[in-house]
């Protein structure tokens, strides 16, 4: 996260990073096994359990219409105090 000012300043920093953690994704779900390995050194858990257990695919795309509805639900609950539309948390390049 950070502030449009700093992104728009640093739009070329931005768009490299949004790149490295899309193409870190995409190798993560077509190399699942040695994703595993990198989850277990790092979040600490054993591999044995990882090799036993259905793993979440990596987003591959940050779309708003995936994120309003975890916005609505925190609303709903009052863990938020008033909508908003999900495109806002989403930098685009002015």
């Amino acid at each position: 996260m950070t502030t449009r000012d700093w992104a728009n300043q640093h739009a070329d920093v931005v768009a490299r990073f949004a790149a490295a953690i899309r193409e870190a994704s995409v190798w993560g779900n077509r190399n699942p096994d040695k994703s595993a390995a990198i989850l277990a050194k790092y979040a600490h858990v054993d591999p044995d359990s990882l090799a036993n257990i259905t793993r979440s695919r990596y987003g591959e795309a940050l779309l708003a219409e995936e994120i309003q509805p975890t916005i609505d639900f925190g609303v709903r609950f009052k863990v938020l105090d008033a909508s908003f539309p999900a495109g806002d948390l989403i930098y685009r390049a002015s």
